[in-house]
């Protein structure tokens, strides 16, 4: 009976081992599996949010460029249209002005220098009075004859 009940122990531990082992291996091996299935989720999670991260930023970056073209565009369209419509009118316009205020202020000034020549002609007339008066009288002409001529002339 001893022995019988000794090997019984023996076999009933060696059982219970072989099952704990075998309970151990399984689990060791589902949780091996289990961390590869996670570690294999969190490796597709991880890409897919870098793929929409990705072609987000990329997207917008090129909606980005769009629209700055088309603000490019349009303020190019706006400042053609500007110097088109308004800048160069305004210029001709301004220049066709500034010509005619120039030939108001070339005449103005034609006749203000016209005016000085009559004053200079008739100061020379009278000194070309003064000069045969003081050649009559035997005395030094206030400006030479021949400079008096000249002054004439010019």
């Amino acid at each position: 009976l001893y022995y019988t009940s000794t090997i019984l122990y023996y076999t009933v531990l060696y059982y219970t081992s072989t099952i704990l082992v075998l309970y151990y291996t399984i689990l060791y091996y589902t949780s091996t599996i289990l961390h590869q299935y996670y570690t294999i989720l969190v490796l597709y999670y991880t890409s897919t949010i870098l793929y929409y991260t990705y072609y987000t930023i990329l997207y917008c970056t090129i909606l980005v460029l769009y629209y700055t073209i088309v603000v490019l565009y349009c303020t190019i369209l706006v400042l053609y249209y500007t110097i088109l419509y308004y800048t160069i009118p305004v210029l001709y316009y301004t220049i066709l002005v500034a010509k005619e205020l120039e030939k108001e202020e070339i005449e103005y000034a034609a006749s203000k220098a016209y005016a000085c020549v009559e004053i200079f002609k008739s100061l020379a007339f009278k000194l070309d009075a003064v000069n045969s008066k003081l050649i009559k009288a035997k005395l030094t002409p206030v400006i030479q004859p021949t400079k008096q001529a000249e002054w004439t002339k010019q």
